[in-house]
């Protein structure tokens, strides 16, 4: 670290580390805590009565689906760049 005069300080390790794992893990908490239920609400709600129950299975294997994919290239892409 560099102080207000510009000479370097030792700073515990726990300073260096990044924060955007932090930061990023705090942001994806929020928004389940806040969005995230509504999302699934609204899955329930947008169909029609006759078809709902189906249409909602669909939507559920989609987003799971989705999700699974996702997170499956995304570890492909990092085993990559090591």
């Amino acid at each position: 670290m560099v102080s207000a005069f510009g000479s370097a300080q030792s700073c515990p390790a726990a300073a260096r580390t990044p924060l955007t794992p932090r930061g990023a893990s705090r942001a994806r908490t929020g928004a389940q805590i806040s969005f995230g239920p509504i999302t699934w609400l609204m899955v329930g709600e947008i169909f029609p009565l006759a078809v709902r129950g189906p249409a909602s299975a669909l939507a559920t294997v989609t987003n799971f689906g989705s999700n699974f994919g996702a997170r499956s290239r995304i570890k492909l892409q990092s085993e990559q760049l090591q």
